[in-house]
This record gives C-alpha cells, structure tokens and sequence, in this order.
C-alpha cells in the first residue's frame, strides 16, 4: 500500500512539474500547491488525488515538523510579503506533517542541525533538552554521529542556566559541574562528528573538562563565548593550545569582551593552533593585547577578523601583517570616530592618533578582502600603493574611515587622481570609501568612470545647515 500511495503522489508531482525535488529551494507556488495535497484532514475539498483506500498517513511529531520547518527556513530565500511567508510556512507545515515521502530526505537533514527549534521560548525547553542528549547518546552516539552543526549550542546552554532546577539530569550530570553544563559537555560528547559547535561556559573550571572533550573532536568550526570577567581571562592562549590535538580546527571565535586585561601582558603570538581563519570580538582589548592570540606558525592563517579597542599603535599594526603575509582577508574594526570628525568645519579631528602607515598597504601582496572601519586609513598614496602591492583585492571597504594628506603639501581629495588610483586596481569590485571630505556632485565623475568595473560607494561629510548653521542628524 505505501507503493501505490507514493506512485499516486509521484505521478501527480510529474504532472505539475514542481521546481525542485532536492529540497535546498522551494518556490512559494509550489509549495502551496504541496500543501493542498494534505489527505489527513478531514472534510478536505483541496486535495487533487483521491485518499488513500486504507487509513490515513501516519503524521510525524509535531517536534519533528518544527525542526524540518525552522532548518528549511534558513535555507529559503526571503519573500517581501509578509503574508505570502506566513502562508508558505503555514502549508510547508502541513506538507511535513502528511508525506511520508518527504521524510527519508528531511531526517538526514534534521540531524546535522538538531537545535533549530529551540531558538524561540518554549515550556518544556528542560525536557525536550534532556530528551534530545539522551536520545542522540543511545546506541554509543549512533544518532550523535549524524550530527554536524552544534552552532546554536550556547544559546541552548545560556537559556538552560536560566531554568536548570527543571532539568532532570540524571543520565548525563558530570561530576562538579552544574545540571546545564552537564547538558552541553554531554551534546559534545555524543556528537564527536559536529564540524561546528558553539560553546558559552561561565567558570574556569569548566574547560579543562570541555576542552578535553572537544580534542577528540572533529570539529572544524569553534567559537568560545564567555559569560564573566574571569572566564574570559581563563581564555589564554596556553590554555586554548591544549585544543592542539583537534587536528581538523581551522576556524577559531574569541569573545574577549569582558576581558580584564592584566598589565606587563606578553604581546608575541603564543597560539600553537594551525589555524586558517582566526575571529577575535575584544571592544575591551586593544589591538596590542589581541596579538598574543595569534598562531605562533602563520603559515596556513588566511583570514583575520578583529573588533579592538583602546591604545592604537602602528608598529603593532604592522607587526601583525608581517607575522600573516599570507592573508587573503584582513578586517579590523574600531568604534567610529566622533561626529564632529565627519563635519566639514572638523573634518577628520582625532585622526592622527589612528593613522595607518604607508608601510601597511605593502605588505599584503595575497589580499582579496580587506576592511577597516573607524581608522584614519585614506590618502592617494596609500590607494596607490594597495594597487600596486594587492593585485588580488576584490573588496574594498572603509566605511567610517576619514581621508588624510600623504604630507603637508599635498591636497587631501584630488578626485581626478583617485579615480585614475581606483582604475589602478585589476580586480576591484567593490569599494567605499569612507567619509570623503567633498560633495556627491564632485563624486559624480568618479562614480562614472568606474561604472561597470566597480561598485562605489561613499558618505559625504555632514555640512552645517544652510538656514540655521547647525548640523543636524538624519535618519
């Protein structure tokens, strides 16, 4: 009988010609027209085949269905009509709950990504999470091996601290540990095969225990969140180089945001991870202090990505790109400068103390990506020189950044020579320029001449208002 009931719905499928069958698009019409098909409602006058004889389709759990809908969400594309995505979700709903033909393909993919459904706020999170740990650790982790994306696990472990006198942890309490904690180490332990996990801890004492775990791993992917102070100083690269013997991490997230950081702190990098791609969120940390999380072997670091804070030293910043000449894509972000430092009276106040070297834009000859946002970063001599030593630069961008003189006697925006700077480039794309000190209408000759190669994008620097002499704000 299931035969027949799936060559019924197989033949009525090649009749209508729906646009994909390997579930990574749906289209909206398509899945309405799915959704009609639904035989277990009773009274239904929508569905274009017969029932079938005997029985109805066995539904599968409702938990089951809103793990399938909110791993398929992510993947669909963003429809501008509320109501049409409320309607679409609605139908995809009940497709999940009546085809079992849909099922084989929709386990596979609920596995590699089993905490969807706990983003949003639910009773019975407690239990659905002890349910989930044990049944992924039965069998000697069979289904835990399935799994392959712990990315929300923090999350998860953030809204479990909140309620841990409703978890019943008994098959999985560690020793020391508190009930929530016990959950996470007991999601690592099961899924060993997970290539990206998430994790937030509250204790130094907690990552011994954690880090143990995750060395004999498979991960490739790790970001580490601490929730205090002293478990962000726990993050020292001596302790992180004891995740040396998980041998496929490449790409390492730090938050150092409530860093304490401690005076005399080494600045040599001291990290004895082979890593590809290195992520650092320090709004406390200054760029002096971030570069002892740098791998003491660069030789395989492409990507940098860095949010830092504080003292700003240019011989520090020139120290990192010569320990990672092979970077194919450097960001590094400060908060923006003061308003005042974008108005036409006080263009670029405070730039001098954030200026980067000419010295910089020569010592990335890989580079393909490269932002900078709230530096003091832009002349024509440095444009020139990014062209002439990063052939390979694709994306460009200096939102917040301001514009200064390469020396005393030079203009500080000669338009006709950047945009002769910018047309230098082989491969550019995309680039914004920053807050440049002149006007849209002066723009426009250099927007032209780059139509068609490249993207540009740019923030005139506020002018006082013409009736009042004030600057003002808008949004």
């Amino acid at each position: 009988m299931r035969v027949t009931r799936f060559f019924c719905r197989r033949s009525i499928l090649e009749k209508r010609k729906p646009v994909c069958t390997s579930h990574k698009y749906v289209s909206p019409e398509t899945v309405e027209w799915l959704g009609s098909l639904r035989a277990g409602e009773e009274g239904s006058k929508s569905c274009e085949s017969p029932p079938p004889r005997r029985g109805q389709p066995t539904r599968p759990p409702r938990l089951l269905t809103s793990l399938i809908l909110g791993h398929v969400e992510d993947a669909m594309p963003f429809w501008n009509s509320s109501s049409r995505w409320t309607s679409f979700n609605k139908q995809f709903s009940e497709l999940c709950l009546v085809s079992r033909s849909f099922l084989p393909v929709a386990r596979r993919r609920l596995y590699k990504q089993p905490l969807h459904s706990f983003r949003c706020g639910a009773s019975d999170r407690a239990h659905r999470a002890v349910s989930l740990v044990e049944s992924l650790q039965a069998n000697n982790n069979h289904l835990g091996g399935l799994v392959k994306d712990l990315a929300y696990l923090a999350n998860v472990y953030d809204s479990l601290s909140a309620i841990e006198d409703s978890i019943d942890s008994h098959s999985f309490q560690q020793r020391g540990q508190t009930k929530a904690f016990s959950w996470l180490l007991g999601m690592v332990a099961a899924c060993g095969r997970a290539q990206r996990v998430n994790i937030a801890f509250e204790s130094a004492l907690q990552l011994p225990k954690l880090f143990r775990t995750l060395a004999s791993s498979d991960m490739t992917s790790l970001s580490l969140r601490p929730f205090n102070n002293s478990a962000a100083d726990a993050l020292s690269p001596r302790m992180l180089s004891s995740l040396s013997p998980a041998a496929k991490l490449s790409d390492l997230t730090l938050d150092l945001q409530r860093l304490d950081i401690a005076a005399g702190t080494s600045t040599k990098p001291q990290l004895s991870l082979k890593l590809q791609k290195l992520s650092i969120r320090g709004e406390s940390a200054p760029l002096t202090y971030v570069l002892q999380y740098l791998p003491t072997d660069s030789t395989f670091l492409r990507e940098v990505d860095l949010f830092v804070a504080g003292a700003y030293s240019q011989d520090r910043l020139l120290e990192l790109v010569r320990h990672a000449p092979h970077l194919t894509k450097l960001r590094m972000r400060r908060s923006p400068f003061p308003e005042y430092a974008y108005r036409r009276d006080s263009y670029g106040a405070g730039g001098a103390a954030l200026l980067v070297p000419h010295e910089f834009y020569t010592l990335l000859p890989n580079l393909e990506d490269l932002q900078l946002r709230g530096f003091a970063a832009l002349s024509l001599k440095r444009l020139s020189l990014l062209a002439e030593h990063s052939p390979k630069l694709a994306h460009l961008d200096f939102v917040q950044c301001v514009w200064v003189k390469d020396d005393a006697t030079s203009a500080l925006f000669p338009v006709d020579h950047i945009t002769r700077a910018l047309l230098a480039f082989k491969q550019l794309e995309y680039a914004h320029l920053g807050v440049v000190p002149v006007s849209d209408s002066a723009m426009a000759p250099c927007e032209a001449a780059l139509t068609g190669k490249t993207e540009l994008l740019w923030i005139s620097r506020d002018i006082p208002c013409s009736s009042c002499g004030e600057y003002h704000i808008y949004y």
